[in-house]
């Protein structure tokens, strides 16, 4: 399978052991996973960072994603704001958010 060059994957690691992954490509946060005994502990804010940096060194802004239920509180405490309607698919609910980015040359202009 070949990588898009617009794809991004971070891992977090335990001892040695995967604990979460995340996954973006181009404006949007496709995947941010931990596993359950490592939530609340800051391996998820220190995924959805490194993606957040990544978009910014490709000049990305907004950044987008949906998030479930369980994941909305997580993404309002890290900057992201609902930018729609949610969303139900097969009686999954999914609530459309952005976080606008920061790029250094807005921090230039």
């Amino acid at each position: 399978m070949d990588a898009s060059p617009s794809q991004f994957c971070v891992v977090a690691l335990v001892a040695n052991e995967v604990v979460g992954f995340g996954m973006a490509e181009g404006d949007q946060v496709l995947l941010c996973y931990v596993l359950p005994e490592i939530r609340f502990k800051g391996a998820g804010r220190v995924l959805l960072q490194a993606m957040e940096l990544h978009a910014v060194q490709q000049g990305i802004t907004p950044l987008r994603l949906e998030s479930t239920r369980t994941a909305l509180a997580f993404y309002r405490r890290n900057g992201f704001s609902p930018s729609g309607p949610a969303i139900s698919v097969f009686g999954l609910e999914g609530q459309p958010m952005l976080k606008q980015m920061v790029t250094t040359a807005m921090v230039q202009a």
